[in-house]
């Protein structure tokens, strides 16, 4: 199964750019990991208030008035592993002098399904004050009294934008990943302090996963290898020029990707697709937990331990049967009566996705050979891609969660609740 994605992506690759695929990209990683943002197709351009009710009306006017923020703190009574806190301490030495708070946060790429969560969270969060950085040509929505700044991602356009910012959160997905090489450059040039990767997604360390690499067009890596590369800090002229970066691993969103299909779930249509047994559980979290977490990574107490480097997160693991059982709950009326629909069930095994990806990639859809391609990640029980055993959810305190109440959240939201 895994030969036939190493060969899909190495020809995706070429038809997508037109060149023969690099001899770096077809080497393995070991340490790779993939974003499942790009593949929750819906939302790209919605507009930010359909997704919360804290956001103000819409405006497409760049503005700076003073914002109203209400503050809202992740709680510290989830629980981690001992395995998770094992790792915290291996891997996160505190900087030798303290640098001052994060403060000033820019995102870049505030629409979508992790920019969308994350704003919310930042714009929630008193202690940061939050501007957007947007292509010329978007056309989303943003709220008001959030200043957005245009730029064309050039490294003489994005420098300017970026004087007196402490963070940059990317959220570029898809081919616009890799516009984080200049971004990169406008931060360092700009003196901004820490940095969030566009890298949201699964952990593709293990052997087999490893050649998903592949897929992200080796976009991903380089800029992994480029934020490494980057990272400094040093007290010359007795001040404190640093810059970091932390990445998030959070693996699927499993709200939008409830909503969107990804899991081959569809709870509107009320029909399931079991890949396999359906039985492997991979390590997924909600949008707003995202947030949080980003909140909580460039807070003072705990930004020190997590300083160039990867952090696991997750509201919970799940396989499609898991989910699969907690929407069937949810057949009873609010009087305990039977609704009388049924959820049907059919079968498919990953060898039978993998030939319908080629032939989506034959056809030209690359959205549906991707898909597949990484759903087939998520139910290989060898992906790793359940790290419940060391997830920092404590570190980071995040709310604890439980997949039959993010159900009925998603099910509340296909009713047009609240």
């Amino acid at each position: 199964m895994w030969a036939k994605i190493n060969d899909g992506a190495q020809a995706m690759f070429e038809k997508v750019t037109g060149k023969e695929a690099p001899e770096r990209f077809k080497r393995s990683n070991s340490s790779r990991r993939f974003s499942t943002l790009s593949f929750f197709k819906p939302a790209q351009e919605k507009p930010l208030t359909e997704t919360s009710s804290t956001l103000a009306p819409s405006t497409t006017e760049n503005q700076t008035q003073p914002r109203s923020q209400a503050p809202s703190q992740p709680t510290r009574d989830a629980v981690s592993s001992p395995k998770a806190t094992e790792h915290q301490a291996q891997v996160s030495p505190a900087p030798a002098m303290s640098s001052p708070p994060i403060k000033n946060v820019m995102i870049a790429g505030a629409t979508g399904h992790a920019g969308q969560p994350i704003l919310t969270a930042l714009l929630s969060s008193p202690q940061y004050t939050v501007s957007i950085l947007a292509r010329h040509d978007s056309p989303s929505v943003y709220p008001p009294n959030v200043p957005v700044h245009r730029t064309d991602y050039t490294v003489a356009s994005l420098t300017p934008l970026l004087a007196g910012i402490d963070c940059v959160v990317a959220c570029l997905t898809g081919r616009a990943c890799l516009l984080q090489l200049a971004l990169i450059d406008a931060c360092l040039a700009a003196g901004v302090r820490h940095y969030i990767p566009s890298e949201y997604g699964c952990n593709t360390s293990t052997t087999k996963s490893a050649s998903l690499q592949k897929i992200s067009l080796d976009a991903l890596r380089t800029v992994e290898e480029k934020l490494k590369a980057s990272t400094r800090e040093d007290t010359a002229g007795g001040a404190m020029n640093e810059f970091h970066w932390t990445g998030i691993n959070c693996g699927a969103f499993f709200d939008a990707a409830l909503l969107s299909g990804f899991l081959d779930i569809d709870p509107r249509k009320r029909h399931a697709q079991l890949w396999d047994d359906g039985a492997v559980r991979s390590s997924m979290t909600t949008t707003a937990t995202l947030g949080a977490a980003v909140v909580a990574v460039l807070s003072p107490a705990i930004r020190p331990t997590v300083l160039d480097r990867f952090v696991y997160i997750q509201s919970f693991a799940a396989s499609q049967k898991d989910i699969l059982a907690a929407l069937e709950k949810h057949r009873l009326d609010k009087g305990g009566e039977e609704l009388g629909i049924e959820w049907t069930v059919s079968h498919t095994t990953s060898e039978d996705q993998m030939r319908e990806a080629a032939e989506a990639l034959g056809k030209g859809d690359v959205f549906g050979a991707f898909r597949r391609w990484i759903f087939a990640m998520m139910v290989d029980p060898q992906s790793g891609c359940d790290w419940s055993d060391k997830a920092e959810n404590q570190l980071l305190g995040l709310q604890p969660q439980s997949l039959e109440g993010e159900v009925e959240k998603v099910l509340r939201i296909l009713e047009g609740g609240k």
